[in-house]
């Protein structure tokens, strides 16, 4: 799998009280410190089912360009100061790595 483009889908329930400010920090701080070390397809939370959720999905060349970007992301003062904030606005936090089938048909 190492050669094959997979994604990683990060579900993060949030404190509903938080739901706002975990919003704001997003807009303001988090979409563009992960850009530049991630490919973050998009963000999107629930309207129905399962609420206070936010979907992140990402796309990864390899494991090595996750684990180097997500290195370099955790190294870097502004993300860490980002990551202190929002952390404690989160219930829970997954982390699914989706592998295409296309290729098997």
């Amino acid at each position: 799998m190492e050669n094959t483009k997979f994604f990683e889908l990060r579900i993060y329930t949030v404190i509903p009280s938080a739901y706002p400010k975990l919003i704001e920090l997003w807009a303001s701080e988090g979409k563009y410190i992960i850009k530049k070390y991630m490919q973050c397809i998009g963000v999107w939370n629930t309207e129905t089912g399962h609420l206070n959720k936010i979907f992140h999905l990402y796309s990864w060349r390899s494991h090595g360009e996750r684990e180097k970007s997500r290195l370099n992301f955790y190294n870097d003062s502004l993300a860490q100061e980002y990551v202190e904030k929002v952390k404690p606005l989160y219930q829970s936090q997954e982390s699914i790595i989706l592998k295409s089938i296309d290729n098997l048909f």
